[in-house]
């Protein structure tokens, strides 16, 4: 988290699982059901997305897409290992792997 001076802070946290897994929505539906949510949101966690069915992740990204025509900006952390690779398998994070109505926020490392 990141303050500023003169700048209002929220966190923001939801209970519980999904599927063993986040609860993205039931998070982003609150943030949608509450009138004066903040502008901009900044998450630093996701899930694997072979472990989320494709239809879930599908509503999730229509969530995203309305939270973007009321001007609410979320910045998601492509996950702990960059770009997704882990070892030498490909787990790309969800959300930032599938959703086209956040902006993803990554970076690249280079073992020595």
């Amino acid at each position: 988290m990141s303050l500023g001076a003169n700048i209002s802070t929220w966190f923001w946290g939801t209970a519980g699982l999904h599927e063993g897994q986040e609860p993205f929505l039931q998070w982003i539906m609150a943030v949608g059901n509450t009138s004066d949510a903040p502008s901009v949101f900044s998450v630093s966690y996701g899930d694997d997305e072979d472990s989320l069915s494709t239809s879930y992740m599908e509503r999730i990204n229509q969530e995203f897409m309305k939270l973007g025509a009321r001007g609410i900006s979320v910045l998601f952390a492509s996950g702990d290992d960059g770009t997704g690779c882990n070892g030498k398998t490909f787990v790309p994070s969800f959300p930032a792997s599938r959703c086209c109505y956040i902006q993803k926020v990554t970076y690249s490392a280079i073992a020595m």
